[in-house]
């Protein structure tokens, strides 16, 4: 069975909600971005972490 789909059924019907799913989903990905980046090199990342908690000014 083949589906028909037109320009008008891919524009999103309300912004809001779909700015907010967008929102959502980068943050997702976000998150798999750095667990990637981890278990790819801990030490650099452990260590970029630990740069940013330096400049931020919090003490360890």
């Amino acid at each position: 069975m083949l589906w028909s789909i037109l320009a008008a059924d891919l524009h999103p019907s309300n912004i809001t909600a779909w700015r907010a799913l967008l929102q959502t989903l980068d943050y997702r990905h976000e998150g798999r971005r750095r667990r990637l980046r981890f278990r790819r090199d801990p030490q650099t990342y452990l260590a970029s972490l630990e740069e940013c908690l330096c400049r931020s000014g919090l003490k360890s």
